[in-house]
C-alpha cells in the first residue's frame, strides 16, 4: 500500500510540473502576441503619415513571426505589403499574398482589412501586368466595403477607385472610367479631402477626352481652374490647361493657345529654365511644336519635337511633327525620311498593342484557371471536413471503449488492492515513526535554509550594486559617450549632436540600460526631445551640456525636464527629474535579480 501511495504522490508531482510548464509557455506566447500587437499597432498608426517609418518597424518584427497567433502574422504581412505599395517597393507574390487573401475571407479581420487585402492582391497583379486580374480583384475589394459602417476606411477605398480607373483609361472604356473618377471623389469628400475630390474630378477629363467630348473638356477646364484656385491650389489651377490648349490648337486659335500656354509654363511649376520638369508631361513639346508650326516658326518647332525624341514613349508623335516642318519646307527627303521613322514607330505600338492585348487575355485565362483551382480546392476543404467528423466520430468510439476496458481493468486492480491492505497496516506504524523523524529533521533544514537565504540576500544586495555601478561606469566610458563629451570642449570639431548621434545614443543606452531604456519607451505622451533630455540628465549632463549637444536654449531644456517629469512621475517640479530618472528601472532590475 505504501509503494502505491509513492506512485500516486510521484503521478501528482509530474502534473503539477506539467501544468506549471503549460502555463509558463501559455504567459511567454502572450507575452509575445502582446508585445508584437503593440508594434503592429503603432506601425499602422503611421502607415499613412510616415510610411518609411511603419516599414522599418515591420521589418524589425519580422523574426518574431514564429511566436505569435495567426491573425497577428496576417495583420502583419497585410501591413507589410500596404507599406511596400506606398513606398513602390516590391511586393510579395500573387501565391504567397493569396494565402492572407483567403485568411480574411474566412471571415475574418474587419470589412476594411478585407478590402484591403483584396485591393494589395489587385495591385500585386498591378505590378505582374495582369490587368484584367487586377480589375477583378479591385471589385472584390469594393464589394468588401462597408460604407454603411461609420468606421469605413474611405482611404483605401478612394485608392481603390483611383486603380480600377486607371486600369479602365488603358483599356479605352471611358464610360466606366468616368464612374470610377467620380466614385474616387465621392470618397474624397467623405474623408473631407477638398484637393483630392478635385484632383478626380480633374482626372475624369481623360474619360472625355477619350469620347472626344471637347466641349465637356473646355467647360470643365474653366470649371477646374476656378475650383483650385478657390481653394488654394494655384499651382495645380494652371496645371489643368494642357487639354484646353490642345483644343484650341486643332481648331487654329493660336493667340489664344499661346496665352494659355504662356500661364500654363509660367504658374503651374512645373518648368524649370524652360523644361519640363515633371515625369509624364514631356508629350506638352508636341503642343509647342504644333504651335509654332502653325505660326510659321518652324525652327522652334523643329526643336521641340526633337526634344520630344528623347522620350521613347513619344517617338511616334516626333517622327510625325518633324514630318509636319519638313513638308512645310518642301524638303522631300526628309519627309520620306521622317515619315519612315512615323511608320515604324507606329508599327511598334500596334506590335507592343498586340502584345499587350494578348497578355491581357493570357491572365484571364490563368484567372479563370485560378478560380477553378480555388473552387477544387474549396470542394477538398469541404471533404476534408468530412472526413474530419468521421474521425472524431471514430475516436469517440474508440475513447468508450476504451473506457469501459479501463473499468474492467479497475475492477480487477481493486481485489489486489484488498490483498495489499494487510501489509499495509504492517507498515503503518513503521511510517508513522519515519514521519516523526523526518519532521524534525525539516525543522532543522528549515532554520539553516533560512540563515542561508538571509546570506544570500546580502550577497545580492551588494551584487546589485555592483553591477549597476559597474555597467553605468562602462556606458559612461563608451567612446560615444566620451565622444559626447568631446563636443562640450572648447574648439570641438562637432557643434552638436547629429540625428545619427541620436539613434546611436538610443541603441547604446538601450544596451546598457535596457530597464530604464524599456521604461522610458513605455510612455506614449513623451515626445522625441523629452525622451533624449531625460536620457542626457540619466548620464550625467547637465543643463548647460545638453543645450550644447541639441542646440537648443536653457529654458527650452527647463520647460522639456518640467513636462517629462510630470508625464513620467506626475511631478511639476522640474529639479527632482534626474533623481526620479536615476531610480527608473530600479524595481525591473530587482525583479530580474
Amino acid at each position: 500500500m505504501l509503494a502505491i501511495y509513492y506512485e500516486i504522490t510521484y503521478i501528482c508531482s509530474v502534473k503539477k510540473l506539467l501544468v506549471a510548464i503549460l502555463t509558463l509557455v501559455t504567459l511567454f506566447a502572450c507575452t509575445n502576441n502582446s508585445e508584437f500587437e503593440n508594434q503592429l499597432d503603432k506601425a499602422s498608426s503611421i502607415i499613412e503619415s510616415d510610411a518609411d517609418s511603419a516599414y522599418a518597424i515591420l521589418s524589425r518584427c519580422s523574426g518574431q513571426l514564429g511566436d505569435v497567433s495567426e491573425s497577428l502574422r496576417m495583420r502583419y504581412y497585410l501591413l507589410y505589403a500596404d507599406a511596400q505599395n506606398k513606398l513602390d517597393g516590391q511586393l510579395p507574390s500573387d501565391s504567397v499574398f493569396h494565402e492572407v487573401v483567403e485568411y480574411y475571407d474566412q471571415q475574418h479581420g474587419s470589412s476594411n482589412e478585407q478590402m484591403k487585402a483584396h485591393y494589395l492582391m489587385g495591385c500585386i497583379y498591378r505590378d505582374l501586368m495582369e490587368a484584367p486580374v487586377a480589375l477583378q480583384c479591385y471589385y472584390d475589394a469594393i464589394d468588401k466595403a462597408d460604407t454603411v459602417d461609420e468606421n469605413c476606411d474611405y482611404l483605401t477605398l478612394m485608392s481603390v477607385w483611383g486603380q480600377v480607373a486607371v486600369v479602365l483609361y488603358y483599356q479605352h472604356l471611358p464610360e466606366q472610367q468616368l464612374a470610377a473618377w467620380n466614385n474616387y471623389s465621392r470618397c474624397a469628400q467623405k474623408l473631407g479631402d477638398t484637393y483630392e475630390y478635385i484632383r478626380g474630378i480633374d482626372l475624369s477629363t481623360m474619360a472625355y477626352s477619350q469620347m472626344n467630348d471637347t466641349a465637356t473638356v473646355v467647360r470643365m477646364t474653366h470649371e477646374l481652374f476656378k475650383m483650385y484656385c478657390d481653394n488654394g491650389y494655384i499651382e495645380d489651377a494652371y496645371g489643368v490647361y494642357p487639354p484646353l490648349i490642345d483644343i484650341l490648337l486643332s481648331r487654329g486659335r493660336y493667340s489664344e493657345a499661346r496665352r494659355y500656354m504662356d500661364a500654363y509654363e509660367q504658374k503651374s511649376g512645373m518648368f524649370k529654365d524652360g523644361e519640363i520638369t515633371v515625369p509624364g508631361r514631356q508629350l506638352y513639346y508636341q503642343s509647342k511644336g504644333i504651335y509654332y508650326c502653325g505660326v510659321g516658326k518652324l525652327d522652334s518647332a523643329e526643336l521641340y519635337y526633337r526634344k520630344l525624341l528623347a522620350y521613347p514613349e513619344c517617338e511616334f508623335n516626333a517622327y510625325k511633327g518633324l514630318a509636319e516642318v519638313y513638308c512645310e519646307r518642301r524638303i522631300v527627303d526628309s519627309v520620306i525620311n521622317f515619315t519612315r521613322l512615323q511608320e515604324l514607330a507606329l508599327d511598334e505600338r500596334l506590335s507592343q498593342n498586340q502584345i499587350d492585348a494578348a497578355q491581357q487575355a493570357t491572365s484571364m485565362y490563368d484567372y479563370s484557371r485560378m478560380q477553378r483551382i480555388a473552387d477544387e480546392k474549396r470542394a477538398e476543404a469541404k471533404l476534408n471536413a468530412l472526413l474530419l467528423v468521421f474521425a472524431v466520430f471514430v475516436f469517440i468510439v474508440v475513447v468508450v471503449a476504451l473506457y469501459y476496458l479501463h473499468k474492467r481493468y479497475a475492477a480487477s486492480k481493486e481485489e489486489e488492492l484488498e490483498t495489499l491492505n494487510d501489509s499495509y497496516e504492517k507498515t503503518k506504524t513503521e511510517y508513522v515513526h519515519v514521519v516523526e523523524d523526518l519532521t524534525e529533521q525539516k525543522q532543522e533544514y528549515e532554520q539553516f535554509r533560512r540563515a542561508k537565504l538571509s546570506e544570500v540576500a546580502d550577497l545580492k544586495s551588494k551584487y546589485k550594486d555592483l553591477k549597476s555601478k559597474d555597467d553605468e561606469a562602462a556606458l559612461l566610458n563608451t567612446p560615444f559617450i566620451l565622444g559626447m563629451r568631446d563636443i562640450l570642449k572648447p574648439h570641438s570639431v562637432k557643434e552638436h549632436m547629429t540625428n545619427a548621434d541620436i539613434d546611436e545614443l538610443l541603441l547604446i543606452v538601450r544596451q546598457y540600460l535596457p530597464h530604464f531604456f524599456m521604461a522610458m519607451m513605455q510612455c506614449d505622451t513623451l515626445s522625441q526631445h523629452e525622451l533624449i533630455i531625460c536620457i542626457l540628465l540619466r548620464l550625467n549632463f547637465t543643463v548647460k551640456d545638453i543645450t550644447v549637444l541639441l542646440n537648443t536654449s536653457s529654458s527650452s531644456v527647463a520647460n522639456a525636464k518640467k513636462r517629462a517629469n510630470e508625464k513620467l512621475f506626475g511631478m511639476s517640479q522640474a529639479n527632482i527629474l534626474v533623481q526620479n530618472l536615476k531610480n527608473m528601472g530600479a524595481d525591473n532590475d530587482e525583479e530580474e535579480e
